[in-house]
């Protein structure tokens, strides 16, 4: 009758799982570190790769956009048809870049998860 190691196995990889969700997670959405690799994930699950610098780029235009229409005084609908517009419109300009239309719309709802939350 030995030491089942998948047990200690088990008990060490729950206690990470705990460890992150405790206490690296919020440091790491406090610190905003993942919207890039939010965006970067995105894209590859949706088929898409870029360098590095392309995906930052693309996450700035969003974000600074969508930051942009938040002070309009519109519906969230409006705002959010207004930003894809406006994201696939920069990202042609600047990139040459024509992306799916779903795909730009999840950029842009990663990026309005990024904004300060409002009263």
């Amino acid at each position: 009758m030995g030491l089942d190691f998948n047990i200690i196995y088990a008990l060490l990889i729950a206690a990470g799982v705990i460890i992150f969700v405790r206490f690296v997670k919020p440091y790491l959405k406090k610190n905003n570190i993942n919207f890039y690799e939010e965006i970067k994930l995105f894209l590859l699950v949706s088929g898409y790769a870029f360098r590095e610098d392309k995906i930052k780029a693309i996450a700035a235009i969003a974000l600074e956009i969508v930051k942009g229409l938040e002070e309009l005084s519109l519906a969230s609908d409006e705002k959010h048809y207004i930003a894809v517009d406006k994201v696939l419109r920069e990202l042609l300009i600047e990139f040459d870049l024509e992306l799916p239309e779903e795909i730009i719309e999840g950029i842009v709802r990663i990026a309005v998860s990024q904004l300060p939350p409002t009263n």
